[in-house]
C-alpha cells in the first residue's frame, strides 16, 4: 500500500509493504573434520514487513537527485534444517543517485548505498556500504554513446559478517577486487 505526493520538480513515495517467501535460500555452514564448509541451503521462510520512502527532486534543470530508504523486520524460519535457525530483527538500507547534465553533452552520475546490519538464519552480515560512479558522453548526433564506469571509488565494497550456532561462532570478513573502470561504447542506429 503507498502513497504518491508530487509536484513539478519534486515527488515522494511512501508504501508499507509485507512479503513472505518459502523456501529462501541463506548461506548456512557448518563444521567438519575442524573445516568450516559454507553452502547455500533452502529455509523454511523468510518474512519482511516495513516502509520504502522513495524521493526524487529536481535541483536546477541540470541537477537531479533521487532516494530511498527502506526500514523493515526480518523474520527467517530454517527450522527445516535445524531448530538454531530462526533470526529476527529491525534492518534498513538506503540509496542516492545524483544526476549532472553538463556542457558538451556530458553526464555525471554518482551513486552511494548502505545496508545496515542484515539478519541472516545462522547471525549477521554487517553493515555495508559503496559508492560509484559514472561519466558519459554522446557523439555523432546522440548515436554513439561513451561511458566510463567506475565501481567502489574508494575501494571500501566488502562483506562481513558473523555465524554461529550452539556449536561454533565464526566472524569473516571477504574482500573481493571491486575497484573496476569499466569503459562502454553503445552505438544506436
Amino acid at each position: 500500500m503507498g502513497y504518491l505526493y508530487s509536484t513539478e520538480k519534486v515527488a515522494t513515495v511512501a508504501n508499507i509493504f509485507y512479503r513472505r517467501s518459502n523456501g529462501i535460500v541463506d548461506y548456512l555452514l557448518r563444521i567438519e573434520d575442524g573445516v568450516s564448509i559454507r553452502s547455500p541451503q533452502n529455509l523454511l521462510f523468510g518474512e519482511t514487513y516495513g516502509l520504502e520512502v522513495i524521493q526524487t527532486a529536481e535541483i536546477f534543470p541540470w541537477w537531479n537527485i533521487n532516494g530511498s530508504v527502506s526500514l523493515f523486520v526480518q523474520n527467517i524460519d530454517g527450522t527445516n534444517l535445524d531448530e538454531d535457525y530462526v533470526n529476527s530483527g529491525f534492518t534498513w538500507n538506503a540509496k542516492a543517485t545524483t544526476d549532472f547534465n553538463l556542457p558538451l553533452n556530458i553526464d555525471l552520475q554518482f551513486t552511494g548505498w548502505y545496508r545496515a546490519r542484515d539478519i541472516e538464519a545462522q547471525g549477521i552480515d554487517y553493515p555495508r556500504y559503496n559508492i560509484d560512479g559514472t561519466v558519459q558522453r554522446k557523439f555523432l548526433e546522440n548515436k554513439l554513446t561513451a561511458s566510463l564506469i567506475f565501481r567502489d571509488i574508494f575501494n571500501i565494497r566488502e562483506f562481513r559478517g558473523e555465524n554461529g550456532t550452539s556449536e561454533f561462532f565464526q566472524e569473516f570478513v571477504s574482500k573481493r577486487e571491486t575497484r573496476i573502470v569499466l569503459l562502454s561504447l553503445k552505438y544506436s542506429i
